[in-house]
């Protein structure tokens, strides 16, 4: 089937949705034209390491002398962080890395695009933006349709903050925020008019108040971008060497650390074994720690973080040490 290149709007609920038609609107005029929203949905507050459910809407609001046609939804871009905008939907300074997309992306049943297969591209190395693609063209219903679901395209996917913005979009104003943008392509399927959309939306981004469980890997073994690591299992302790100090009792530590501090620098510590508490199910994408010592007294462990990086995790990963976590490394966070 063909491919039809849509990007996805990550981010945050869209504080603002510009319509932007195919014609010039006099003022008082009823002027025919394409157009469309779009409306990300995303606490309005969200912290470093926790993973949320983002929704994305996208609306055919085609003004009344093309309120009665069916509209395709061709090119949809999304900036998921973005620290300075020459309008919403263009970035002029993008901060990239902020947030990462979870790899299932789910349509709303009873919407417009019910029963349409995501998929997402590469995100842009420079600006973040990710493309969204489908294996049919989403159309969207009349703008005027009795049923307000067959104009609308709505899906939700996961969405894992992974760092603090490095540039703050609402400079000197305290808490750090980041701006998301979104813009669309929209041609009517029947008079093959077009029109476009922009959005954009301000996210604050919180650091954890307090340490959080990471799982971790030693810094002697390969963790470059695309290497792959172990960060869990029985045999954790002979597939992780350290460079500084190891106890005799490492073979207890299975590779979980159920707390942790989120900055390189600090510290981590836990159990042994499964006292540690793994937890059931883990995200796509885990943030691990890269350690130089396990150091362990009486029934505590701990160590230093060198590093923080990013692991795409392969599926294998249970809660139960026979079930090894792995997976290869996506990027480093930290330092």
């Amino acid at each position: 089937m063909r491919e039809v290149g849509i990007q996805v709007l990550r981010g945050a609920a869209f504080s603002r949705a510009i319509v932007i038609g195919f014609s010039l609107l006099a003022a008082g005029s009823a002027v025919a034209g394409m157009g469309g929203a779009i409306s990300p949905s995303l606490p309005a507050t969200v912290t470093v390491g926790q993973t949320y459910p983002a929704t994305i809407t996208m609306t055919n609001a085609a003004s009344e002398g093309n309120a009665t046609e069916n509209v395709i939804l061709s090119d949809i871009f999304f900036t998921p962080s973005c620290a300075t905008s020459i309008d919403p939907g263009t970035c002029v300074d993008p901060d990239p890395l902020v947030f990462s997309l979870g790899t299932v992306v789910v349509p709303t049943p009873g919407t417009a695009c019910a029963g349409v297969n995501f998929s997402l591209g590469t995100p842009d190395p420079v600006t973040g933006e990710v493309q969204l693609l489908t294996n049919v063209p989403v159309i969207l219903g009349p703008a005027n349709s009795a049923n307000p679901l067959l104009k609308v395209c709505k899906v939700t996917l996961s969405l894992t903050v992974l760092k603090l913005p490095a540039k703050d979009s609402t400079p000197p104003n305290s808490p750090i925020t980041t701006d998301q943008l979104g813009r669309a392509t929209l041609a009517g399927q029947t008079s093959h008019l077009t029109g476009s959309a922009t959005g954009s939306n301000t996210v604050e981004v919180t650091a954890p108040t307090a340490a959080r469980p990471l799982f971790v890997i030693g810094d002697v073994e390969p963790h470059a971008v695309n290497d792959v690591v172990n960060f869990w299992g029985a045999q954790w302790w002979k597939n992780n060497d350290m460079s500084g100090f190891v106890s005799p009792g490492v073979a207890s530590f299975k590779g979980y650390a159920d707390e942790a501090d989120t900055v390189c620098g600090g510290k981590w510590s836990t159990r042994p074994g499964n006292s540690s508490n793994p937890p059931d199910v883990i995200p796509n994408d885990v943030m691990v720690i890269v350690t130089d010592t396990v150091d362990k007294k009486g029934p505590d462990i701990g160590g230093n973080i060198k590093q923080i990086i990013i692991v795409h995790s392969d599926g294998g990963y249970g809660p139960n040490p026979g079930h090894r976590g792995n997976g290869p490394v996506k990027r480093v966070l930290c330092p």
